[in-house]
């Protein structure tokens, strides 16, 4: 789809732990990606209870994410 659209792909930063063992680091590797979107109702929180990150509505920031990140189209 991005190709499609001619829009540029943005990667997420991640992180894959390399084995100890050789033979294990000889062998193929995949990753796969998954995508959520929770509920658009739904008010986004801390699971741990803190207040690190504000509550966000999930419609929100989807909205305000795509506008950020498209605005100069």
């Amino acid at each position: 789809m991005v190709v499609m659209l001619s829009l540029l792909s943005v990667l997420q930063p991640h992180r894959v732990l390399v084995s100890e063992d050789e033979s294990d680091r000889l062998k193929v590797r995949r990753s796969l990606v998954f995508f959520v979107h929770p509920d658009p109702l739904v008010d986004v929180a801390c699971i741990d209870g803190s207040q690190k990150y504000p509550p966000v509505n999930s419609a929100q920031y989807l909205r305000d994410k795509i506008n950020s990140t498209y605005a100069y189209i």
